[in-house]
């Protein structure tokens, strides 16, 4: 798997349940794919976590994570289950990895962002919360309304349009090679 074929997979995601607007409607992808979606009280440093067993795929959500993080929780999540689960029994926790009863903890290369999963599931959050088309989409309708923007009130305001965080955008931005 690489990250093209991660967003490739997001996309996909987008075009089966036709959408075409912002923001991108997580939770009710999730119920249509059967991902339950449940709160569940992590220790601190967990965002999240996807459980699949018997075929039954949940994604369990930090309740005291922003509603941006925990957006993009149940999309790096829902990457997983899509890209690297075996639809069995897996266990992915945060950047934790649990798979037939073998616990992979994190360490520095997932923690830098080096884990290859850890990557593709961010790519296919990255690309479901934030689909080229609607980041073009809304950056020209930006653009129409007002010529005094700064790249970073253009930032904030595509953040809040797509409710994620302005780092996630920014992010987003510079991946896909768009300047305010």
């Amino acid at each position: 798997m690489s990250t093209s074929k991660a967003i490739k997979a997001a996309y996909t995601l987008l075009e089966k349940h036709k959408i075409k607007s912002a923001p991108v409607p997580i939770q009710k992808i999730a119920k249509l794919e059967k991902l339950n979606v449940i709160p569940y009280d992590f220790s601190t440093n967990v965002s999240g976590a996807l459980i699949v067993e018997n075929d039954i795929a949940t994604i369990g959500v930090n309740p005291f994570e922003n509603t941006k993080r925990k957006r993009f929780t149940i999309a790096h999540e829902m990457g997983h289950f899509i890209l690297h689960s075996n639809r069995s029994n897996s266990l992915f926790v945060d950047n934790t990895t649990f798979l037939n009863s073998e616990l992979h903890f994190r360490n520095e290369v997932s923690s830098q962002g080096e884990d290859k999963k850890e990557i593709e599931a961010n790519a296919f959050a990255a690309a479901l919360l934030m689909p080229k088309f609607l980041v073009e989409k809304e950056l020209k309708i930006i653009s129409k309304s007002s010529k005094s923007y700064n790249d970073e009130l253009i930032v904030k305001q595509l953040a809040k349009k797509f409710v994620v965080s302005v780092v996630a955008m920014t992010f987003r931005l510079a991946n896909l090679g768009i300047r305010g």
